[in-house]
């Protein structure tokens, strides 16, 4: 009998994790421009403070990843394995300060654009940028995921 109730009990877990990891990463009662926003913080927080798990939970299986022109990844997998752990280094000793962010919501689809500066050092080499980041974000089982991802800089004018 205590063992049926460990299962029931380890089952109703298991149910209810599956269907909480599915609920979107939002406050109830938001609006879906602010769920989406609420995403595209997380992920960049999480690029930011090196936590990888944190970015790939807002990844979709089928991001494909472009960066100053070319295709970095061609799914989730491919980034996981490629070029995340540099992106993770580059966002935590890189001072990123937001400048513009615009964001718009159609249906199951949402962009999140956002212009940032960049300042400080990576790998010996000091950085001043203008970044881009675009973000397209599908509804996907009851949460925004990120499905494409286009990274772009520029040297600002002195």
């Amino acid at each position: 009998m205590k063992a049926r109730a460990v299962m029931v009990l380890v089952s109703g877990l298991l149910f209810c994790g599956g269907v909480l990891a599915q609920l979107p990463v939002a406050p109830a009662g938001t609006d879906p421009r602010q769920a989406v926003e609420a995403v595209a913080s997380d992920f960049q927080r999480a690029m930011g403070e090196g936590y990888a798990e944190g970015v790939v939970r807002h990844l979709a299986p089928e991001v494909v990843i472009f960066e100053g022109g070319e295709v970095v990844a061609a799914s989730g997998g491919a980034y996981i394995r490629g070029s995340l752990q540099a992106d993770l280094r580059y966002a935590a000793t890189v001072r990123r300060q937001l400048v513009h962010r615009k964001t718009t919501v159609s249906g199951e689809m949402a962009v999140v654009m956002s212009q940032t500066r960049n300042q400080g050092t990576f790998e010996g080499r000091a950085i001043n940028l203008m970044r881009t980041e675009t973000l397209v974000l599908r509804w996907i089982e009851g949460a925004w995921k990120i499905i494409h991802i286009h990274w772009s800089g520029y040297e600002p004018p002195p």
